[in-house]
């Protein structure tokens, strides 16, 4: 099989980032608004672990007296490690899960500090694809050694970028149980990045529109067109939880 290139074509970040504008626009007050998960019976940290001569930054939520949690991995969008995604990692430890979710853009600095769109595109297309999964498996070694957590039952969760990052992880790192991407990339951008990783990996993707089938052709995750077959969805999601 043809190996994938590293990095996407200038003409198709462009176009990403078209869509990503108006994404950012429409996210900001979304954001601005988010419903804060409190921390009740959780235990919570930042921390910061060592890769090379990087010190990345993580963000962790667990449940407090967890005894053999389930570890989730927590990849951000190309806004990086903000609240949302922090409560994201808290609604997840309410639900038993040891939730992580690591900086991956520390490489560069971080992002948080960037508030044109295009400045960021241009960061995060500078980013290699190996060093990005070494430092999530990095994070997810970290994470293994957490209290309460069991080591054997990892997945990792992504948006947007990070689905697209998820979905290369599923297929490329070692160890991975389950994945889930949420994602909603054009299937010529999914087919430069994510080449091959259909054929590597046991583990599926899933988004709410069903839209995460179009970035590789061959995962399909399920579609849905009403309230009751989500329901469906999450009952069973919930019962299989403790299969991986």
């Amino acid at each position: 099989m043809t190996r994938a290139p590293e990095c996407m074509s200038r003409r198709q970040w462009l176009a990403a980032g078209a869509t990503l504008a108006g994404y950012a626009l429409a996210a900001a007050p979304s954001l601005a608004q988010a419903v804060r998960t409190d921390e009740a019976g959780l235990a919570t940290s930042r921390s910061e672990i060592t890769v090379g001569d990087v010190a990345m930054p993580v963000y962790e939520a667990r449940p407090a007296a967890a005894d053999k949690a389930p570890i989730v991995m927590l990849v951000s969008e190309i806004w990086g490690v903000h609240e949302y995604i922090r409560d994201c990692a808290r609604r997840f430890a309410k639900a038993g899960y040891c939730a992580v979710a690591p900086e991956l853009f520390a490489r560069a600095g971080g992002v948080a500090q960037i508030a044109d769109t295009q400045t960021l595109l241009m960061v995060v297309n500078n980013q290699r694809r190996e060093a990005l999964l070494g430092d999530l498996r990095a994070a997810m070694d970290w994470a293994r050694r957490r209290p309460g957590v069991n080591a054997e039952r990892v997945g990792v969760n992504g948006w947007c970028w990070g689905g697209a990052l998820t979905i290369q992880a599923a297929a490329r790192v070692p160890g991975l149980r389950a994945a889930v991407a949420w994602s909603r990339i054009s299937s010529s951008a999914a087919s430069t990045s994510l080449s091959g990783a259909s054929s590597r990996s046991s583990t599926s993707s899933a988004s709410s529109d069903g839209s995460a089938g179009e970035m590789t052709g061959a995962i399909s995750p399920p579609r849905w067109s009403s309230s009751s077959s989500r329901s469906r969805l999450s009952k069973r999601s919930r019962r299989r939880r403790s299969d991986w």
